[in-house]
C-alpha cells in the first residue's frame, strides 16, 4: 500500500522525554531503498527541537523526518500526506 489521498504508510518511532511522548516519522519510501538493513537515527538535538517547538520537519542523517508532540499529530498527517503527494509528481 502506498500513501495517497486516502491511505498513509509510515514508520512511527516513539521517545519519551520529560514524561511526555515525542513521535518521530521517517520517509518510509526513501528508507526502504537502502542496500543494507540499518536503523533510523535521530539526533538528540533534533528530538529536543521537536519537543520544544511541538512540531519539526527536518533532515537528520540525510533522512527526511518529522518530530512532533501528540497534540500536533493531525498537523503532521496533513504535512506528511502533502509531502508524499508532491514527491510523486
Amino acid at each position: 500500500m502506498k500513501t495517497n489521498e486516502t491511505y498513509i504508510l509510515l514508520l512511527l518511532g516513539y521517545y519519551e522525554y520529560d514524561d511526555n511522548p515525542i513521535w518521530v516519522v521517517w520517509d518510509i519510501y526513501r528508507y526502504t531503498k537502502h542496500n543494507t538493513v540499518r536503523s533510523c537515527y535521530i539526533t538528540v538535538d533534533n528530538l529536543l527541537r521537536g519537543y520544544k517547538n511541538k512540531y519539526l520537519e527536518t533532515v537528520d542523517s540525510s533522512q527526511k523526518i518529522w518530530i512532533f508532540t501528540q497534540d500536533k499529530f493531525t498537523l503532521f498527517l496533513d504535512e506528511y500526506n502533502k509531502y508524499n503527494i508532491r514527491r510523486k509528481r
